[in-house]
């Protein structure tokens, strides 16, 4: 099929990168505990004045952690993207179908 049916059928992970007015307020953010998600759904990486979320977008809405994060912290900008290719063949090939 397509590429984005690909994604679709295998690309489960959404990408969401907050740029942070403030690196000190990260910790007013606790995104694993608010959302309680276990590690395979939901990782979370502080980086310099970016926070980064990779989570399973069959388990979690993108509105909602855009909701919680812009609520509790001043966001400058944020970046939304899929999963990269790379990943997305990895879990086509653990899947068994290649």
């Amino acid at each position: 099929g397509s590429l984005a049916d690909l994604r679709e059928r295998y690309g489960a992970k959404k990408i969401i990168t907050f740029e942070i007015k403030n690196p000190d307020d990260f910790g007013l953010i606790d995104i694993e505990k608010q959302f309680k998600m276990i590690d395979k759904d939901i990782r979370v990486v502080i980086k310099n004045n970016h926070l980064t979320v990779i989570y399973n977008k069959n388990k979690l809405e993108i509105k909602d952690i855009t909701y919680y994060v812009l609520n509790n912290v001043n966001v400058v900008d944020i970046d939304i993207k899929d999963d990269d290719l790379e990943h997305l063949i990895k879990e086509i090939y653990h899947s068994g179908l290649v």
